[in-house]
């Protein structure tokens, strides 16, 4: 096997466009005047004015409380915060030193703001994406996430993917019922909507179905709280903004 991917690596793959269209791609990927995103649903991508990008995140950025304002010092006290509490969780024996080590990022960076288009959407807005790669509380979430998992994906609400959705669908007895009524429905801002109060009792619930408890409950917990605390805020300025966007 190991043999057979070194070999796919080394094959030579023949680009089904000619040198011209290629630099012309090359000429747009290094062109700062646009932004290339792919669009919210489907395979579609999209070419955004760079102004009209910043403008409209800036927007939903302004929009309800998703987002505040900060002084700046949003990254140094998540980096103070994680640090405490994956000492204290090391201090009384909920994990070990390593686990530790593992939760407290060496170089931490700035969260960046992404958008995606809603082609599909009438005035086209831009769905919010916060990339927290790098970020302090980064390895943290996985973690808590990682705990989170096995219930989520044992949930019969859970679907992984479209083919697990087919399968579902394969499952449900035929021909359905004539009262049967189709529908289906979507949450604005699913996220920032879930209360926290709500949110942390859920994940409470969820952790107690674990078949591993090598962390403890109650330390997860607080590693949710301390991500919760201290996501990353974001300065409503133009010059934060193009910062945030520059990768």
């Amino acid at each position: 096997m190991k043999k057979e991917v070194i070999h796919g690596l080394k094959d030579s793959i023949k680009p089904n466009i000619n040198k011209k269209e290629q630099n012309a791609i090359k000429t747009l990927l290094n062109d700062a005047t646009v932004v290339i995103r792919p669009a919210d649903k489907g395979s579609g991508v999209v070419v955004v004015d760079t102004n009209t990008y910043i403008t409209e995140l800036e927007k939903e950025m302004e929009a309800g409380d998703s987002y505040e304002r900060s002084d700046g010092d949003g990254q140094g006290d998540a980096v103070k915060a994680v640090k405490k509490t994956a000492n204290r969780l090391y201090k009384d024996g909920h994990i070990c030193h390593q686990l530790r080590d593992y939760l407290i990022s060496k170089h931490p960076t700035e969260a960046k703001l992404k958008g995606n288009p809603k082609i599909h959407k009438e005035g086209n807005p831009f769905r919010t994406i916060v990339n927290g790669i790098g970020t302090a509380t980064e390895n943290m979430a996985g973690v808590a996430e990682k705990e989170l998992n096995e219930f989520v994906e044992s949930s019969p609400s859970y679907i992984q993917d479209t083919s697990s959705f087919l399968q579902k669908l394969e499952e449900i007895p035929q021909p359905l019922p004539k009262e049967a009524i189709l529908f289906c429905f979507d949450v604005v801002k699913l996220y920032p909507s879930i209360p926290t109060e709500g949110g942390i009792a859920a994940c409470k619930e969820a952790l107690t179905h674990r078949t591993d408890h090598f962390i403890p409950s109650d330390a997860v917990i607080e590693m949710i709280t301390t991500v919760y605390n201290e996501w990353p805020d974001f300065l409503n300025t133009r010059t934060k903004i193009d910062n945030l966007l520059s990768y």
